[in-house]
């Protein structure tokens, strides 16, 4: 199977909630966002299924990556929004929780974490993608992570998939692999005949061009 580089692709976390809770070490307020990050052993509905063995391996770098918000990284207002606390790992999947900074700047973060049914938690990563086929003879897309880039509470509706999913790249990549390797067999068929057709009518050539010779004296 070929592996091909999947380079800043998007993927979204299954479940996230948030909640308040009182800190007791200060008395304050802590606000928590809890996401179980990658399932394990679940093709989604488009077909893709994450390497288990390549998150954890890798799951430590989350950490150290900060929580923003719909993925703005430039420009003289951006702020990280909180940090990843911790991840662990349960029989369903990858988890992790956040702590959301309790800021003026935050206010209206908050307000929507609050109201909304399901945060959306966004994750770009760079890694590699294979086709893989099952026991039964259905193919998925395998995803193996190398790298976590950026993670993003996010609220745009439309914003993954103008960035380009791994769903879609995957999708889109394996697809035009898989005509173009149709076409190659389309093509080397077409080759197969033509020789023969040559070959036949190089044998009628010979055939026209043995003649007995007589001798008429």
């Amino acid at each position: 199977m070929t592996k091909i580089f999947m380079e800043k692709k998007w993927m979204t976390a299954e479940t996230s909630t948030f909640r308040e809770v009182i800190d007791p070490s200060t008395g304050k307020n802590k606000y928590i966002l809890t996401t179980k990050i990658v399932p394990f052993g679940k093709i989604s509905r488009n077909g893709v299924m994450y390497n288990k063995e390549s998150i954890l391996k890798t799951r430590h770098m989350i950490k150290q990556i900060p929580v923003m918000f719909n993925h703005v990284l430039e420009g003289a207002n951006t702020m990280s929004r909180g940090e990843w606390e911790e991840t662990w790992v349960e029989a369903d999947g990858l988890h992790g929780r956040a702590r959301i900074y309790d800021t003026q700047y935050n206010i209206d973060l908050i307000e929507y974490l609050q109201s909304a049914t399901s945060p959306k938690v966004s994750l770009q990563i760079q890694g590699n993608a294979e086709q893989q086929k099952d026991p039964n003879g259905n193919y998925y897309k395998e995803a193996e992570v190398t790298d976590w880039l950026e993670i993003s509470i996010v609220n745009c509706p439309g914003f993954m998939e103008a960035a380009g999913t791994i769903e879609s790249f995957m999708c889109e990549a394996f697809d035009n692999n898989k005509n173009t390797k149709e076409l190659g067999k389309f093509f080397e068929s077409i080759n197969t005949v033509r020789e023969k057709l040559l070959n036949e009518n190089d044998d009628m050539i010979d055939s026209k061009s043995t003649t007995e010779t007589v001798d008429t004296k």
